[in-house]
C-alpha cells in the first residue's frame, strides 16, 4: 500500500494501482482526476464541517454541488442537505 496526496487529502492505493498510474506519466497520456459521483442509495461519511464522522445514505441528488443524506445515528433519519465536497463515498 502507498500513501499519495490528492488535493487536500491522502489517499492509500494498492501498489498495482501506483504502477499504473506511473506507466500513464511515462507515456505522456493525458489524466483528469475526479472524485467518484455519489448517487442515490450510496453510504457517504461527513468529512468536513460540523456532522463530521457521521455516516449516512444519500437519498436524494438536489443537484450538482449538493445531494441530501439521511443520518441514522440517533435511532431516527436525519435528512440533511450537504455539499458534495463536504463528504465521501464509502
Amino acid at each position: 500500500m502507498i500513501s499519495i496526496k490528492l488535493g487536500n487529502e491522502y489517499a492509500i492505493i494498492r501498489e498495482k494501482e501506483f504502477d499504473l498510474l506511473r506507466k500513464i506519466e511515462k507515456h505522456g497520456l493525458k489524466v483528469s482526476i475526479e472524485p467518484l459521483a455519489i448517487c442515490k442509495g450510496n453510504r457517504v461519511e461527513i468529512i468536513s464541517g460540523l456532522l463530521k464522522g457521521y455516516k449516512g445514505i444519500c437519498i436524494e441528488e438536489s443537484n450538482n454541488n449538493y445531494v441530501s443524506i439521511a443520518i441514522k445515528d440517533i435511532n431516527q433519519n436525519v435528512k440533511v442537505i450537504i455539499g458534495k465536497e463536504m463528504i465521501r463515498k464509502i
